[in-house]
């Protein structure tokens, strides 16, 4: 503006001239020329004044906003640096010095690390060197610590510009993310707390639910027992020979019958019971009456038996009535008729029986003696008699120990003496010298009508040839107990030789399809080279997959793992190369991929048979250039992975079927590493059994000496569908119920033969196999125990997979 000001008095100095310039040359110029030079030059001066005139009004305009834009700079919320490329601080506007808790006349040409926390220097190091690098935007995240305040959160949103004079600067935002960062670590700590409330409502529930559950069967297990009792009942009814029978209390029809009941009536009156019939339907005419009069007396004077005569005195019935009652109302009578016409013939026979019961009684070849309180012999078979060898009214009129012992002395131990004072059966064997045999000496209470020990039956048996042989079956199972010490004397060396069978941390193996296996794992771990392991669910394909980084010059390194059957087709592509923020919808932030992870080190791609097919042409042209872009990103990303995939798919006939490229298939199958089944290895099951014990010996705080010879052998011949992660869930199942040192495990029986069948789909088997786990964990997934570890899979691995499999929670 002082330019354009001097320019218009230099014009105007400029035009005196030329006016004074006029009077000295008139004499050279005429009149019309002279006024016409005039007239351009007052021209020229109106112009010149015009043109002052508009740049004052610039100036003003500038010197204003000027103003405007010092305010807007100095006053924002937001606070702004001006940095060089060694962090020197050459403007800063008053919302970053009071951040910074420092005038900003002594911010000015102060470096900016002094004003972080310890540690974050080399966070915006790394910051400042990546503007200068890419020229782009940069931002992180580091902790100011303020000379007049707590240190807080501040997000750096910095750019480039441009200066030729400072080799270029930094425009730097300070905002204050304090707020969100506290927000944030609540938020953590409030998520902390609700999983653990979930964990413990989930406890609180499967406790309720098992509860529940136990109660509902026990109410079926009742209910069925109630129906069996009543069909007993019935059944009984109905096998017994006696007559049972209920009437109506009001009219005295028949409600209810046994089987005998109505047999009587349709084979001997010729008449097919129905319910509501009364006597006069029923009895004689003679008789009916008479009944009728029974029913009155019952209802009058209450139950009471009497007797009855039929068919002509012939059969004698015994007859009971009895009322039914229930809240205190007669609903019925109950009439129980039974023929003791057997009952009396059976009287008259007593008294012969008797004769025969002697005869039976002495025909015993055991000493037999019925003793009373006293220890008197009341009685006394031919057997006891011999015994003795002194007539039959000495025998019974002496005392028992008397006989057998020959003194009168202490009882205390003896079996009769024992049986009279407990009322219970009590026996001992003892040696008779004189006869050089042994006595089986046992007592049998008889109670009276009071239920008190009347008398004792007292019996004496030889049994010399059975202790002989209790003895040679001692000896044996001594013999026997010797050897199963022997055997599991064996079992802990066994155990202790487990450690030595591979020089593989994690690898168990002594088979040699495995011990051929870790040959080609040491041969292929060096090169570099593509690995496709491949082998049924549960065959240990990631052990493999880390013993090959193991073994490689990558091992300093952590390798990564992506299991493809668990991400989203949607995710696949941006989990595995990455993407730019705003790539598609949701994409806040740029996200590193797996591959860029897995920069210099190894990459187990599991389950690689799952992965879509457009996926796998651009998995393919990393195989082969080691080159990849992120999603919404046109830059090229050059990694240094080794690849080592595995699946349990025959990919061979997925090519067949277009489900997998076949240029893929060929570039992955450089190095094929196939693990055979456990069934296939049974020599491995040992070994493997007493790995998995070590490990979990350590987390369950448990020390397991031995497992005996018969446990291993049915663990040996079990087929194992589930393989050696189905033996690892077994043997943590067993050790959690199992309390002692010598581990006892038998597996579920063998599964049936079609299991195995090479036409069957593996997807059925994994889906058979995770379907069990998850009944036996009752569906719990995530949660200690749960189907998850006991599968040996993370959770959303394990939800993708039922997922997939389409299975549901009944």
């Amino acid at each position: 503006m002082k330019q354009k000001w001097s320019a218009g008095n230099d014009l105007r100095s400029e035009d005196k001239e030329a006016s004074s310039s006029v009077e000295d040359f008139s004499f050279e110029c005429s009149r019309q020329d002279l006024h016409k030079l005039i007239h351009e030059l007052q021209a020229h001066q109106l112009e010149v004044e015009l043109q002052n005139e508009e740049l004052r009004r610039a100036q003003a305009q500038l010197e204003e906003s000027r103003a405007r834009y010092v305010d807007l700079y100095d006053f924002a919320p937001v606070g702004y640096l001006t940095l060089d490329k060694n962090g020197l601080i050459l403007e800063a506007n008053l919302a970053a010095a009071s951040q910074l808790g420092i005038e900003r006349a002594i911010l000015l040409k102060k470096l900016f690390f002094s004003y972080l926390r310890n540690g974050d220097e080399d966070i915006f190091r790394l910051h400042l060197a990546q503007i200068f690098k890419t020229r782009e935007r940069q931002t992180c995240e580091v902790k100011l610590n303020p000379r007049n305040s707590a240190g807080v959160f501040a997000r750096l949103d910095s750019i480039f510009i441009e200066d030729l004079s400072a080799g270029g600067v930094v425009r730097t935002s300070l905002i204050d993310i304090s707020r969100s960062k506290h927000a944030e670590e609540e938020l953590t700590r409030a998520h902390y707390k609700l999983e653990a409330r979930v964990a413990e409502r989930t406890t609180e529930l499967s406790t309720a639910n098992v509860l529940l559950r136990r109660e509902m069967e026990e109410r079926e297990l009742a209910e069925q027992a109630l129906c069996e009792s009543r069909e007993q009942i019935i059944a009984v009814a109905d096998s017994t020979k006696d007559f049972i029978c209920s009437v109506d209390p009001v009219n005295f029809g028949v409600v209810t019958w046994n089987r005998a009941f109505g047999e009587y009536f349709l084979n001997c009156r010729g008449i097919e019971l129905r319910v509501g019939m009364t006597p006069e339907q029923l009895a004689p005419p003679e008789f009916f009456a008479f009944f009728y009069e029974l029913f009155a007396h019952v209802l009058k004077v209450g139950n009471f038996t009497t007797e009855y005569r039929v068919v002509s005195g012939t059969i004698l019935l015994l007859l009971s009535f009895n009322i039914m009652k229930r809240d205190g109302e007669v609903f019925g009578i109950s009439i129980f008729g039974k023929d003791i016409t057997e009952h009396r013939l059976m009287q008259e026979r007593i008294t012969s029986a008797a004769e025969q019961w002697q005869a039976t009684f002495d025909s015993i070849q055991d000493q037999v003696m019925v003793l009373d309180q006293e220890f008197r012999i009341l009685r006394a078979n031919a057997a006891a008699i011999s015994f003795f060898g002194l007539p039959p009214d000495i025998v019974t009129a002496s005392r028992c120990h008397e006989l057998m012992h020959g003194i009168d002395a202490n009882m205390a131990g003896c079996p009769v003496e024992m049986t009279f004072r407990t009322g219970q059966h009590a026996e001992a064997e003892l040696f008779h010298k004189g006869k050089n045999a042994w006595l089986l000496v046992t007592a049998d209470p008889i109670m009276d009508a009071d239920g008190n020990v009347s008398s004792v039956v007292h019996t004496v048996k030889e049994v010399t040839a059975h202790k002989q042989m209790e003895e040679l079956l001692q000896n044996r199972l001594m013999e026997i107990e010797k050897l199963k010490k022997q055997l599991e004397k064996e079992n802990i060396i066994l155990r202790d030789e487990v450690k030595l069978l591979s020089p593989h941390a994690e690898i168990v193996a002594q088979s040699p399809a495995m011990q051929k296996i870790l040959v080609q794992v040491q041969q292929v771990a060096p090169t570099g080279s593509t690995v496709l392991i491949t082998g049924e669910t549960g065959t240990g394909k990631e052990v493999i997959a880390r013993a090959v980084h193991n073994l490689s010059n990558r091992k300093a390194l952590p390798m990564v793992i992506v299991n493809c059957a668990s991400l989203p087709p949607s995710l696949i592509e941006s989990e595995l190369f990455g993407r730019e923020k705003g790539a598609y919808t949701g994409a806040m932030s740029r996200m590193v991929g797996r591959f860029e992870i897995a920069d210099g080190s190894t990459i187990v791609l599991d389950e690689i048979g799952d992965l879509p097919l457009e996926i796998q042409a651009k998995l393919l042209r990393v195989l082969e250039e080691r080159r990849f872009e992120r999603l919404g990103s046109t830059k090229s990303i050059s990694v240094n992975v080794r690849i080592v995939a595995s699946t349990n798919r025959d990919l061979g006939q997925m090519v067949q079927t277009d489900k997998f490229r076949k240029d893929l298939y060929y570039r992955l199958k450089v190095f094929p590493i196939t693990i055979p089944p456990l069934r296939e290895r049974p020599e491995d099951i040992p070994p493997l059994t007493w790995s998995f014990i070590h490990y979990f010996e350590k987390r369950m705080g448990k020390h397991i000496q031995s497992i005996p010879q018969r446990c291993m052998e049915t663990l040996v011949s079990y087929s194992w569908p589930g393989n050696a992660r189905e033996l690892r869930n077994f043997i943590e199942h067993a050790m959690i119920v199992n309390p002692g040192t010598s581990l006892e495990m038998f597996p579920p029986a063998h599964p049936p033969q079609e299991i195995f069948d090479e036409e069957r789909e593996l997807e059925t088997i994994e889906r058979r196999h995770i379907l069990r786990v998850l009944d036996e964990t009752g569906w719990r997934i995530s949660s200690r125990g749960g189907a998850a570890e006991m599968l040996g899979l993370k959770p959303t691995t394990l939800e993708a997979k039922m997922k997939k499999l389409g299975i549901r929670r009944p």
